[in-house]
């Protein structure tokens, strides 16, 4: 199994992309608005098959629209999306309805667009927050973010192996999240450079206050662009943009 970042900055950074990641080429783990450009340099626009999206904020599902146009006018696919039922409801009625419903059917009339039409909507609590893409399988994990939106953490297991937990957004460390971090190979941390007492991603502080086995299994993402300014000697290392993880 591989994981490649097509991002790896915070939802604020201008220049380090937005935190979304490929697994094996074909799953895509958020789509915020930098990364249809960044699947396009990697001639991924047309192997993805199935779209995880872990909540609702800019840099994890403003690239939709685009990649929704794409499939629909350009490559006439229809690649499937994994997300609650509530969250699908708030990302058609509430973020992209105003700009993807109104289309041109027949004789130049108007057409409303469904959300069904762009994508494939699958609903991962019909399967017990589980998603199944091939040989790999992906559990939702409830993690806290901002108070009152619904997010979600990443189990990646492939063949029955723990290979990788993503947090994606999270104001507390993973321990927090779950019980049995130390067993996975790898953990995908979102990390903040700073603290203000009102969060909503945890510190790098907090997370060197981890035990120091843990930390060598974390890759630090999601980060602002004066990381090279702190000490992170301690983790497994910090995600870069284009890099293949394997296991």
């Amino acid at each position: 199994m591989e994981l490649q970042f097509l991002g790896t900055g915070s939802g604020i950074s201008l220049t380090l992309g937005n935190n979304n990641a490929l697994i094996n080429r074909s799953i895509l783990i958020d789509c915020g608005f930098t990364a249809p450009e960044r699947l396009s340099r990697l001639n991924c626009l047309a192997t993805i098959d199935d779209i995880v999206i872990t909540h609702l904020h800019g840099d994890h599902c403003h690239g939709l629209e685009l990649l929704g146009f794409l499939n629909m006018f350009a490559l006439k696919r229809r690649p499937r999306i994994h997300l609650t039922r509530s969250m699908a409801d708030s990302l058609w009625n509430e973020v992209l309805k105003g700009t993807m419903m109104n289309l041109t059917g027949e004789n130049n009339s108007p057409r409303n667009a469904s959300f069904e039409e762009y994508f494939e909507i699958c609903h991962p609590e019909d399967n017990g927050m589980s998603i199944d893409a091939g040989e790999v399988n992906l559990v939702l994990q409830p993690s806290p973010h901002v108070p009152g939106k619904e997010s979600y953490s990443i189990r990646i297991h492939e063949h029955g192996k723990k290979r990788a937990f993503y947090t994606s957004d999270v104001c507390v460390p993973v321990t927090s999240i779950i019980a049995d971090a130390d067993s996975y190979a790898t953990i995908f941390h979102d990390v903040q450079l700073f603290e203000s007492g009102n969060d909503v991603h945890v510190s790098l502080k907090t997370l060197a206050s981890l035990p120091d086995a843990l930390k060598k299994k974390i890759i630090l993402m999601h980060y602002g662009e004066a990381i090279a300014q702190h000490d992170t000697s301690d983790f497994a290392g910090v995600a870069t943009t284009g890099r293949v993880y394997s296991w």
